[in-house]
């Protein structure tokens, strides 16, 4: 079960249709990564970073940017994204 916070950034990953190309899980679209394990790789600074503009850390990104997430669901989105481990 998540806690309030982790509930609250699954919902933003939800409500910003991120399923439609990323996996959790084996939920989702494999079109982009998975992000099953993805707080096992990545710090929360690099992912607000990436999430709000990709193109600053990679070159070929194919990910929009989404710099229309208010600050508060930035955190909530990564906190979620943080809680996925093995």
């Amino acid at each position: 079960m998540l806690d309030p916070v982790n509930r609250a950034g699954a919902r933003v990953y939800a409500d910003n249709d991120c399923a439609s190309r990323h996996k959790i899980r084996g939920e989702g679209s494999a079109s982009a990564p998975d992000l099953s394990f993805i707080g096992n790789t990545r710090e929360v600074e690099w992912m607000k970073q990436y999430i709000r503009d990709p193109d600053s850390l990679r070159a070929d990104a194919t990910m929009p940017p989404h710099k229309r997430l208010r600050a508060d669901e930035l955190d909530q989105l990564v906190a979620y994204l943080k809680s996925l481990r093995q």
